[in-house]
């Protein structure tokens, strides 16, 4: 439906963003090749071939294992409210005495 009306804010916004990609391409591009070229040298050091994918199965694998364990000792944030009310009722019973 966007595509049968008007064109025009369509073209002011990708030259809106060519502009800036332009502006920042001394800072992106430089960003851009040092990933190409240390995902180069990780990518030579795997070896290819059918016979080593139970490699990349177990390194699959350990990373699913390493992610559940962290999400389960560590979920997320949580809401602080209960343990800091408590606390706060600690530092006043202690600052009354």
């Amino acid at each position: 439906m966007i595509f049968q009306g008007d064109m025009g804010f369509l073209k002011v916004l990708a030259d809106i963003v060519s502009l800036l990609l332009g502006f920042l391409r001394p800072i992106v591009q430089p960003i851009g090749e040092w990933m190409i070229s240390w995902i180069q040298v990780v990518l030579e050091g795997f070896p290819e071939g059918m016979e080593t994918l139970p490699i990349y199965f177990m390194i699959f694998i350990l990373l699913i294992v390493a992610g559940a364990i962290v999400n389960s000792v560590w979920p997320g944030d949580k809401p602080l409210a209960k343990t800091t009310i408590k606390s706060e009722r600690k530092e006043d019973s202690v600052a009354k005495k």
